[in-house]
């Protein structure tokens, strides 16, 4: 059992009534009690059980799958654990790395919610691989079963070219009745719609990805910013048992979008192990740019984004407002012995330029003037063991313009 589903464990009768027993469960000699959605652990030999109240082992064991499938995280680490959230960050193609991966631009370095504290960890796996954690995490499109609903949403589908009349959003949404997960990514052409991998078109630029475990309601959620964003669905389908259930989402299939002003919202999502994320959708109407006009001065703070800067049209760092946003101009991967331009990273992610503020953003919008009237957004979360692994990433931002410079 993954780390990050035990809950608060508490103090445990050494007699349970039959009907309490479908909250416990046991596993690797530990009783795993469920209280509020989630598992508390004890050793076994701390909970001595009277044999007039042990139910039958088969009798356990299938009330224990169930429980614990109905509270389990669908985003998948590499060991094939659930996790909360995690984040990943594919490298861009370096053709001078040591590491076969880095050089070939299929590798990615990952944060979990278990393992936040280490920072980034690069993985053993190309992203290309069934095995890499998106690439675990999306088997549930390429082994659906009937109790499902999906959407894969992406500007630029797989083998289509890129479709201006949408938002600038990339993403899947993954649902059955108990919950499932949101991963928001920055990658064209991505994922396929039969069988995992990577696209080659997705190789050479950095990309990012934010993958959230929720519960349904909370997912149902993700529907209502999707309305906002018009996303181009490449891929859906909904259980005829969850229409009701999403009916935000199953709207977001219908090609539902807002009607009237306001043309954005910003709609708290709280994890299935509780921490809140702070979406921000925009239609094509709201007409501004994302990070000045919206983000940074929701969140009370200075941001350094990092975001497409190449081609024409892109914003240079707006510097003459209190709360600022900068461009991030070069980078480097210690962990991964990488450093880059930001014109070689396709990746959509902001971060706080303080400490004490704390705020990672992860998204599917760049800071462009074509973008100011296409829906897209980005997903925000304050934590503090977070921000650093972000904030370190940065070794420079593009100079604020002399004349905007804030005094």
């Amino acid at each position: 059992m993954a780390e990050g589903d035990k809950g608060q464990v508490g103090y445990v009768r050494s007699t349970l009534r039959a009907d309490q027993v479908y909250n416990l469960c046991i596993r690797n000699h530990t009783v795993y009690i469920r209280g509020h959605g989630n598992w508390g652990g004890v050793r076994a030999s701390d909970v001595p059980l009277s044999e007039s109240h042990k139910m039958s082992a088969v009798t356990v064991v299938v009330l224990c799958l169930v429980s614990m499938l109905q509270t389990a995280s669908p985003c998948i680490d590499e060991n094939n654990n659930s996790v909360d959230w995690y984040v990943i960050y594919k490298l861009p193609r370096v053709k001078s790395s040591n590491n076969s991966l880095i050089k070939q631009g299929v590798a990615y370095s990952y944060i979990t919610s278990h393992n936040v504290s280490q920072g980034w960890v690069l993985s053993t796996y190309s992203i290309n691989d069934s095995n890499s954690m998106p690439g675990r995490t999306l088997q549930p499109l390429y082994n659906k079963t009937d109790d499902l609903l999906w959407i894969e949403y992406n500007d630029q589908p797989p083998n289509a070219s890129v479709t201006l009349a949408y938002g600038h959003t990339k993403g899947v949404v993954l649902a059955h009745k108990h919950g499932g997960l949101w991963l928001v990514h920055s990658v064209p052409h991505y994922p396929p719609t039969t069988g995992y991998s990577y696209p080659h078109t997705g190789t050479h630029y950095g990309q990012s990805f934010l993958c959230i475990s929720l519960n349904a309601s909370q997912l149902d959620l993700v529907g209502v910013q999707l309305t906002y964003n018009k996303p181009k669905i490449y891929n859906s389908g909904v259980a005829a048992g969850l229409v009701d259930q999403f009916p935000h989402l199953v709207a977001a299939i219908r090609n539902t979008t807002v009607k009237s002003a306001p043309w954005y919202n910003m709609q708290p999502i709280t994890s299935q192990n509780g921490t809140v994320f702070y979406s921000f959708a925009k239609a094509a109407k709201f007409n501004k740019e994302l990070y000045f006009d919206w983000v940074a001065p929701m969140l009370e703070t200075t941001l350094l984004v990092e975001s497409w800067q190449n081609g024409e049209g892109k914003l240079a760092s707006s510097c003459n407002r209190t709360y600022m946003v900068e461009n991030v101009a070069t980078l480097s991967m210690k962990t991964a012995g990488v450093h880059f331009k930001s014109t070689l990273d396709h990746s959509k992610w902001a971060v706080s330029d303080v400490a004490n503020k704390d705020w990672v953003c992860v998204g599917d919008i760049n800071r462009m003037e074509s973008q100011e009237t296409r829906g897209g957004g980005t997903v925000c979360i304050n934590h503090y063991k977070l921000w650093p692994a972000y904030r370190q990433l940065i070794q420079s931002v593009q100079p604020c313009p002399a004349q905007h410079r804030n005094n």
